[in-house]
């Protein structure tokens, strides 16, 4: 994947070969400019690649779908409108797919209530604290509802706290609703928390070094103080891949 043209093009990324199977959580971990969002954006349709081809299901993508939910780190909220207001944008898609209007009101009073918004559902963004406004985003790209969930870094701005309880409010989303997941992140901690399995991206231009499945429960949010030696082990392994990758001796 290139932009541009000639002598001031960039390389993003290349020889990229890579399946995502159904119902899983696959985290693509790497540094920063390496290609992670690039990619994410070619899944979705966002972006076109300069070679090769993008599938789903078999079918080539040509471009964005409903059949694809993209959740992006800067949130993208409609300013002017409310939290339903916003949530129920994303429901255009679902009429146009043969849902009733009925059903879209339905749909999103029941995303309101999940997500945790029932007494802000009249908000405008401003009003909103920065997990508030990611909970309102997830909940707009969940409204069609999509195959599969493509996640941009959506918790990089947010603080410690606010991070670690949208990490485990999407990863028991991603298990009760086995939705396919994709999620980015330069996080070493987040990808061991999240992931099923993890594809770790070497510099720009960004290939895939190595595919490292998890096999720990997916219930890995619920632990309390101390994490287990498997969790400690598998962030140490994805440190040294990450290092290797990267041609770093630190990650």
């Amino acid at each position: 994947m290139r932009f541009g043209k000639g002598s001031d093009s960039t390389h993003a990324l290349e020889h990229i070969d890579l399946d995502v199977a159904r119902g899983e959580f696959l985290v693509l971990l790497g540094p920063s400019g390496c290609g992670k969002s690039t990619l994410l954006y070619l899944m979705a349709g966002l972006l076109l690649p300069t070679t090769g081809t993008v599938t789903m299901g078999g079918e080539v993508i040509r471009g964005p779908s409903p059949r694809r939910g993209v959740v992006f780190q800067d949130f993208a909220l409609f300013p002017w409108l409310t939290v339903e207001d916003n949530i129920g944008f994303g429901l255009d898609l679902a009429v146009q797919r043969g849902h009733g209007r009925n059903d879209a009101g339905r749909v999103v009073l029941e995303l309101i209530k999940t997500m945790g918004l029932s007494e802000f559902q009249r908000h405008k963004p401003h009003q909103l604290s920065g997990g508030m406004r990611q909970r309102v985003a997830i909940a707009r790209t969940l409204a069609p509802d999509p195959e599969v969930m493509l996640m941009d870094e959506p918790f990089g701005s947010l603080d410690a706290q606010t991070r670690t309880a949208l990490q485990r409010e999407v990863a028991d989303l991603a298990q009760r609703t086995g939705k396919t997941t994709v999620f980015v992140t330069h996080s070493i901690e987040e990808a061991a928390l999240l992931a099923s399995r993890v594809a770790i991206l070497s510099r720009r231009p960004g290939r895939i070094r190595r595919l490292l499945p998890v096999s720990m429960p997916r219930m890995r949010w619920n632990w309390k103080t101390e994490f287990p030696t498997e969790y400690l082990e598998l962030v140490s392994e994805l440190e040294a891949a990450l290092a290797e990758a990267t041609g770093d001796s630190t990650p």
